[in-house]
């Protein structure tokens, strides 16, 4: 079975610890991709991250240019039905988002290949270089750029702004 779109949450918020978006996966071998985006004077990263009570596994955490922080995490299998996702950070940023997008036909014991690429830099045109995928494999990102709306590359689709 090959790696299928199957839902896409998402939420903002501003001054917040914590937030948390209702989400519904469906579908059999499923795997959620959350990311969080804070901006603030001095960003905090993500202290926990749960869908439906349970603990979601961290891939990445990063502060970028001193104000911008990014994070991302993946949840195997995640519950169905209506379920609250939360992030909490250590402590309050200015602004704060939270996407997740759940998708079916995922390996269930194997979920993420390799380590993902994170990347950093003041640019009009923001880069990262992902590991090589292969046949039936889904490559999921985050980039938060402080509200500010990004344009997907060639051969990528945007699920949340």
């Amino acid at each position: 079975m090959a790696v299928a779109f199957d839902a896409v949450s998402s939420a903002q918020a501003t001054a917040v610890t914590s937030i948390s978006v209702t989400h519904t996966a469906t579908g059999s071998d499923r795997s959620a991709f959350i990311g969080v985006g804070s901006s603030g004077t001095t960003p905090n990263l993500t202290s926990t991250v749960t869908y439906g009570g349970e603990s979601a596994t961290g891939l990445w955490d990063t502060i970028a240019q001193t104000n911008y922080h990014c994070s991302g995490h993946q949840r195997t299998p995640p519950l169905t039905g209506a379920q609250t996702v939360t992030a909490t950070l250590v402590g309050t940023d200015d602004e704060v988002t939270i996407g997740v997008i759940s998708l079916t036909g995922v390996h269930q014991t194997t979920p993420t290949n390799t380590v993902p690429t994170t990347a950093t830099g003041v640019s009009t045109t923001a880069t990262a270089n992902a590991a090589t995928s292969a046949l039936d494999e889904l490559v999921c990102g985050a980039l938060y750029s402080g509200w500010q709306g990004a344009a997907p590359g060639a051969g990528e689709t945007e699920r949340w702004e």
